[in-house]
């Protein structure tokens, strides 16, 4: 039995498998696997490339970005939308003042943190490809409403950009990435034995000790 409401956190469950965690003799009770934010973040942190669903359009662009990078050319359809809600607002009760509200969040902490660290990567990383990449007018239009706030100069420099990239459209400069080394150890050990390194002790992975710091546990949508 478990609290009604503890950190029920699925997706960073999911990532501390059982099976893994139960090696190195971690284990909170839940069968689906550890609520452990720091090794699920040491995992996603191993990927290649972590998207957002609902930034999806970014993420692809992002990702079809790296993938050419590495001499590998994809073509994704971005203007196929499928499984779309017809209402993108959050619920107004949705809130850590809302006594249901909060009790969903608490419940979801861990998860919740991964997914707005990740996607602030995501968007980060869009906003460099904008600067080097032409991906149409809207974007291009956003980034010149952007920079005039910071005054005309910036305004010109991104209106220049945008006409450089345009130009230079079909043409693409492909940049070095670095090959980083493979491992056959499973990403789950691989967390799991630098957490306990670093920790020595099991108790102490309740939090993630090199989690960046603009994240916390307190942290709200």
């Amino acid at each position: 039995m478990h609290p009604a409401f503890s950190d029920i956190s699925p997706q960073t469950r999911f990532f501390c498998n059982p099976s893994a965690m139960a090696e190195f003799g971690l284990s909170d009770g839940h069968d689906y696997g550890l609520n452990s934010l720091e090794i699920a973040f040491s995992i996603l942190r191993e990927f290649h490339f972590v998207g957002i669903v609902e930034e999806m359009k970014k993420s692809l662009e992002v990702l079809t970005d790296l993938l050419l990078q590495r001499g590998v050319r994809v073509h994704f359809d971005l203007r196929l939308k499928l499984n779309v809600s017809p209402d993108n607002t959050r619920p107004a009760w949705l809130t850590p003042e809302d006594e249901v509200g909060s009790q969903i969040l608490d419940t979801n902490k861990s998860d919740r943190l991964l997914h707005d660290y990740f996607q602030k990567q995501v968007l980060e990383s869009h906003r460099e490809l904008r600067k080097r990449h032409w991906l149409g007018f809207k974007p291009a239009a956003a980034d010149l409403t952007e920079e005039s706030h910071s005054g005309w100069r910036n305004a010109t420099r991104s209106f220049a950009n945008s006409a450089r990239l345009y130009y230079r459209r079909h043409a693409y400069e492909l940049r070095p990435s670095p090959v980083t080394d493979l491992s056959s150890d499973l990403l789950e050990f691989r967390a799991a034995k630098a957490v306990l390194s670093k920790e020595g002790d099991p108790s102490s992975l309740s939090y993630p000790g090199d989690f960046p710091e603009h994240f916390s546990r307190n942290s709200v949508w």
